[in-house]
């Protein structure tokens, strides 16, 4: 079904300005030549990573104060990332907009096809909104935006945690984590014979490979090269150090990049010990077989989840003021996973952005309690899996995102939490 759609909501948030160094082979035609079929909006705003721009964007030639966000991906290959093709990037799309649907209904529009683009009227034209696409209705070699209703950003999870009261924070992560096991219950599970594809012993030790390989580039880069912005991923320590070197002098910051090495590399070696210890092999098998294994959200941080002001009736309808975005949609291998990797992800991440691990801590014991999962197994896994994902944490910020200080944040939380999975395997 193909259908044009105007529905506006929310308030805006001023973010950055728009970036003209756009990578895009778009046309960029003078506004008053766009086809008269082309619904045209003004960009107010960009957001830009590595793999995709979100426009913040608002309809032109109406008094309307209603606001849309469009994601549309980029050209972009990495370890973690396929997008080199359209066809590549149209089925990363339908697939986010499908799953998007199934953990937060009603925010996600459909698809429209990219016609114009004025990058420097800072003016978009995009086609009818499709809002139940399939593969075949996509025009071939076209990209298409992501549509989706503009939420308010004061809202957004990280802001929350920086400003609200720790009452109010308790109230809003209980109600997530009540949030989150709904959806972890009703997403279906894998067959027993697919779960164990994405859950078994040798997948999840090429995973954690496959992870171990993200510090890479920070444990091994050369001291040879100046920063750049070209040169980040050949050699991220000499990012780390410009930044670093701002604030600490030149004795500390060759201490700080040695223990950097040397905290990753003993996290590494600590971790594959625990793993490859056979209980190990008896939780991780234990799951799958208990159908633990789903297509998951797998990418649960503070950023993605925003949570409208509540009262006690919320709990009836929770899914109408948690909003949680931006599911994974480019490698089933970070989102056919264990339903307590998904968990450990977000309480990782608001461990790290408290500063502090009694949020973190409450989170997991509500929702190892609501989910009747208590049991020993898993909390092995769990424990596992927060050191796992700690450890993606500083690799990413650090060799990927130039945040040195995050990443560094994300290491303290992984050594923390390695000393508790070893006191419990050692029980």
């Amino acid at each position: 079904m193909v259908a044009i759609i105007n529905p506006y909501r929310a308030s805006h948030r001023a973010l950055a300005p728009l970036d003209t160094g756009l990578s895009y082979d778009i046309a960029s035609l003078p506004y008053r030549d766009w086809p008269s079929t082309t619904q045209c909006y003004k960009i107010e705003y960009i957001r830009k990573s590595e793999s995709a721009w979100l426009l913040f964007v608002r309809p032109m030639d109406t008094d309307t104060k209603e606001r849309f966000v469009l994601k549309i991906l980029c050209r972009y290959k990495d370890t973690r990332y396929n997008l080199e093709t359209v066809d590549e990037r149209q089925r990363c799309q339908l697939e986010a907009l499908q799953w998007n649907r199934t953990f937060t209904p009603d925010v996600y529009i459909g698809l429209a096809r990219i016609s114009d683009w004025d990058k420097h009227q800072k003016k978009i034209g995009i086609d009818e909104i499709i809002t139940d696409p399939t593969r075949e209705m996509l025009v071939r070699g076209a990209d298409y935006a992501l549509v989706m209703h503009q939420l308010p950003m004061d809202r957004r999870l990280d802001y929350l945690l920086n400003k609200e009261s720790k009452a109010s924070l308790r109230h809003y992560v209980q109600l997530l984590t009540k949030r989150l096991v709904q959806i972890h219950e009703t997403l279906a599970p894998l067959s027993i014979e697919d779960g164990s594809q994405w859950g078994n012993f040798e997948q999840l030790q090429q995973k954690l490979e496959h992870n171990f390989a993200l510090a890479d580039p920070v444990v091994t880069a050369s001291k040879n090269h100046r920063y750049s912005t070209s040169n980040w991923r050949e050699a991220p320590l000499d990012c780390l150090k410009d930044t670093l070197l701002q604030v600490l002098p030149n004795a500390q910051y060759h201490h700080s990049s040695n223990l950097l090495k040397r905290t990753f590399n003993l996290l590494k070696a600590a971790l594959f010990q625990v793993f490859t210890r056979s209980q190990y092999q008896e939780y991780f098998m234990q799951r799958v077989q208990e159908q633990r294994i789903k297509r998951c959200h797998g990418d649960l941080k503070a950023p993605n989840i925003l949570i409208a002001p509540c009262n006690p009736s919320c709990d009836r309808e929770l899914e109408k003021h948690i909003w949680i975005l931006d599911a994974v949609d480019f490698n089933p291998m970070y989102c056919n996973i264990d339903l307590l990797s998904d968990l450990a992800m977000l309480v990782i991440d608001i461990q790290v952005r408290t500063k502090s691990s009694w949020l973190a801590d409450l989170m997991i014991e509500d929702y190892l309690g609501l989910a009747g999962q208590g049991d020993v197994a898993s909390k092995s896994v769990l424990a596992y899996y927060l050191v796992e994902k700690a450890f993606v944490g500083a690799a990413i910020s650090m060799a990927y995102d130039n945040l040195p200080g995050l990443g560094w944040a994300f290491l303290e939380v992984a050594e923390m939490r390695m000393k508790d999975l070893k006191r419990l395997v050692e029980m």
